[in-house]
């Protein structure tokens, strides 16, 4: 009995240890309403997108030095990520609201882009590839995947059967993760998205995780394991959200943040840690990190009234943004 007590309050010290060690570094643009950031590379750089006289975007170097920058949306850009190479992409909005590609390599050159007969464009993510989904004119509603190459070629690719497809995540070996929708129609509400993986030989796999109504696949890792969000077919298509893992043979983990009302992954780095944000019983926001193991850590910036975790790099460090009762929204990096 002793050598028992003895064993959980190593354990507990340990978990003690582990949540102390937690270090917060908080930011914000000066003189911005909100600051979010987006995304975070193995460097421990940072972008992401600001509100100022305008809707922008910023990158924060290692040593905490703030870059902001226009790409030339009148309407606002914003920022959608940034990979090992220092590029960042994102998306800048015209005057008549249509969403334009843009990307900004490290040396500050902005370039803006959309694939052909495109009449607006997605930018969703970069890893060496900048992906996204490009739509076209007409109804009903047709939306193609593409995967934009670091010298500018830009690549349109369908899965067979999907009407409308969105690319969201893209791993270090060129393989895509999304979801996408087999019939459109003019209430996209009434639509149900299923997810797909497609390997670097073009192929896709459309899936689906165990009894879902709607499955939203959000990341994908150099293993091909897919994180993502299902929603319960107990439950209506667009109802609470559930967190899922698929390893890259098939197999599922579904899981939810305890006492959650709704579990909302994010991202999935190459150890296997996802991260993301749950509802609490009162609605409010927080974020949580799920380890390889299935260990679920909630966790909040300091003074945080709610958070939003949005990337982690493979060292598990994690970015995202906070609200408290006097600002609507601080960055954050949350370094283990």
């Amino acid at each position: 009995m002793l050598r028992s007590i003895l064993a959980v309050a190593a354990v507990a010290a340990l978990a003690g240890a582990q949540a102390q060690a937690q270090t917060y570094v908080t930011f914000a643009v000066p003189d911005a309403e909100w600051t979010v950031a987006a995304g975070i590379n193995n460097d421990g750089i940072v972008a992401g997108t600001y509100e100022g006289s305008g809707t922008a975007g910023f990158v924060r170097a290692l040593d905490g030095t703030l870059t902001t920058f226009n790409a030339g949306g009148s309407e606002g850009n914003f920022t959608a990520g940034i990979d090992r190479n220092g590029t960042i992409v994102g998306n800048s909005i015209d005057p008549n609201l249509a969403s334009h590609g843009f990307i900004r390599t490290s040396d500050g050159t902005i370039t803006s882009f959309d694939p052909r007969h495109a009449i607006s464009t997605q930018v969703t993510a970069v890893n060496g590839r900048t992906i996204g989904s490009s739509q076209r004119a007409g109804f009903p509603i047709h939306a193609d995947g593409f995967q934009r190459l670091r010298r500018g070629r830009t690549y349109e690719f369908r899965c067979s059967g999907a009407q409308e497809i969105s690319p969201v995540a893209i791993n270090g070996l060129g393989v895509i993760a999304g979801s996408f929708h087999y019939h459109a129609k003019e209430n996209h509400f009434h639509v149900k998205a299923h997810a797909f993986v497609r390997s670097t030989d073009g192929a896709c796999v459309f899936f689906d995780a165990p009894g879902a109504a709607q499955t939203i696949a959000v990341g994908v890792n150099d293993s091909g394991t897919t994180t993502g969000t299902y929603m319960d077919s107990a439950r209506t298509a667009l109802g609470p959200a559930h967190g899922f893992v698929r390893a890259a043979d098939g197999t599922f983990a579904l899981f939810d943040v305890p006492g959650a009302l709704e579990t909302d992954p994010a991202a999935i780095n190459n150890a296997g840690t996802i991260i993301g944000t749950y509802r609490d019983s009162q609605r409010l926001q927080h974020a949580f990190l799920r380890t390889a193991d299935g260990t679920i850590t909630p966790f909040d910036a300091p003074g945080a009234t709610e958070t939003s975790a949005t990337a982690i790099n493979d060292s598990g460090v994690i970015v995202g943004f906070y609200a408290t009762p006097a600002s609507v929204g601080t960055a954050f990096i949350r370094s283990p």
